[in-house]
């Protein structure tokens, strides 16, 4: 079983790992249920949801260290006492 989502220009299925029985299915129609009022009520949070879904990677914060400076080539040889040119060290 499966949800089937469209939000916010999206469209995605996200799986539910639960066998398609009456009782699991009446779990998930509880559950989307939720989701469509959070869509409606423009408070739904995908993650909280969908931690490891297929859209998740949309969603979730950079954990990469964000870098101001900018190092050109010729910046990183200099920096490292290396000819430009030839790449070997100086002098």
């Amino acid at each position: 079983m499966a949800f089937r989502l469209y939000f916010d220009g999206l469209d995605s299925h996200e799986g539910t790992k639960l066998l398609d029985t009456p009782e699991n299915r009446s779990k998930v129609e509880a559950r989307a249920q939720v989701i469509h009022q959070e869509m409606e009520d423009g408070v739904f949070n995908y993650l909280r949801w969908f931690e490891n879904g297929n859209l998740a990677y949309r969603f979730r914060q950079s954990t990469e260290p964000v870098s101001e400076r900018v190092i050109t080539l010729s910046g990183f040889f200099r920096t490292w006492g290396l000819d430009d040119a030839t790449r070997r060290p100086q002098g």
